[in-house]
């Protein structure tokens, strides 16, 4: 039996996700019930606060303490006395044993910006900016990564000085929707679908204009956009009037159950300019709908000409062809388009959860740990 402790800060539900649950509470949740489904792993979770209203399905522990340190330190003290084999940490403010990296760092996301927000940015997360340098720079060589893309991994070796030999790169999983690609019936015009918040750093404000420009020159199509923030959002409701997009545009709230969202859209767009992976573009594939996905995102790396469509972020002339091409290609060349369905279908299998949790220990068995 192979002992595991994976060490984070909340325990929520069985489904492991609180109401505001985001990526990274999916990715932690994920892995935790995928290795508490394997045989010969012995699992427990620590954790600081426990948030479970119904008492989850894997061994776990809250460790209380008057800091962050103490808690740690108490956790250790646990681990070494039990003989732990491997330990996994998620969702944490300080460093542990393999630190998982599951969203860009506060400077980071500031770079990514123009000159002029990247001031305005620097000056607002100065704070978090000097919180996240002092996790950082008491570094060892005990000190281990697993990063969720190539992009996250450059990310925190470039700011953090952060040896790359210590970050494995492991891409997150999805549910698979079906065991076979189900058939679909053309429409007579394609259906764009955006998880935005429209926020600025999703891109959901970008997309709209670009959808309106393209309206503008002719192009026909249905917007379904995930954004519960929509009616206070003056700038996304000043564009949506400018271009006359109302009838073209359905607005939806916070989805617990994505699956009605993926079976009725023809694309996903992902146009955020801070994405440390983007789950949702393997999500949508596990239904067979390809993706337009920015340059920036993490997921962009396992994604090729022949199952998406990734476009320059720092060009938004290419952001616009980009669009025009899938929507042409959807109602010009429609068994190209089942082609691309086809394909991301394919990927998608290679990123389940389960994947997910074995490539995470497999890490151990090239290090020659794993017994």
């Amino acid at each position: 039996m192979y002992k595991v402790a994976v060490v984070t800060n909340i325990i929520y539900d069985t489904d492991g996700l609180g109401k505001n649950a985001g990526g990274g509470a999916v990715v932690t949740s994920k892995l935790i019930h995928q290795l508490n489904n394997i045989q010969d792993i012995d699992l427990t979770v620590f954790a600081f606060i426990d948030k479970s209203t119904v008492k989850p399905s894997f061994k776990y522990r809250i460790i209380s303490g008057k800091s962050i340190n103490e808690i740690i330190s108490n956790i250790d003290e646990v681990i070494k006395n039990e003989n732990f084999d491997f330990v996994i940490t998620a969702n944490i403010f300080n460093l542990y044993k393999n630190n998982m990296l599951q969203a860009h760092s506060f400077i980071e996301r500031c770079k990514r910006c123009n000159k002029l927000i990247y001031a305005l940015k620097l000056f607002l997360s100065k704070e978090k900016i000097k919180f996240e340098k002092d996790i950082y720079k008491n570094l060892s060589s005990q000190n281990n990564f697993i990063a969720m893309s190539e992009t996250v991994k450059k990310d925190y070796c470039s700011n953090f000085n952060i040896n790359p030999d210590n970050v494995r790169v492991v891409y997150p999983g999805c549910n698979q929707a079906y065991k076979e690609l189900p058939l679909f019936e053309k429409k007579t015009i394609p259906t764009l679908g955006i998880v935005a918040n429209s926020s600025i750093n999703k891109g959901g404000h970008l997309f709209i204009l670009s959808m309106g420009l393209l309206k503008l020159s002719g192009k026909k199509f249905n917007i379904k956009m995930i954004a519960p923030k929509y009616e206070k959002d003056i700038v996304m409701n000043f564009i949506v009037n400018l271009f006359n997009l109302k009838n073209n545009l359905e607005i939806l709230p916070k989805l617990s159950d994505m699956s009605d969202f993926y079976k009725n859209i023809d694309f996903l767009v992902l146009p955020s300019y801070n994405e440390a992976f983007g789950l949702v573009v393997i999500e949508a594939g596990a239904y067979g709908k390809p993706s337009v996905i920015s340059s920036s995102a993490g997921v962009s790396e396992i994604i090729n000409k022949e199952n998406g469509f990734v476009f320059n972020i720092k060009s938004f002339k290419d952001y616009i062809k980009t669009l025009k091409s899938v929507i042409d290609l959807y109602q010009e060349n429609y068994d190209l388009y089942l082609k691309y369905c086809e394909n991301i279908f394919e990927l998608s299998k290679k990123y389940t959860w389960e994947n997910f949790a074995e490539n995470i220990l497999n890490m151990e068995k090239e290090s020659n740990k794993y017994v």
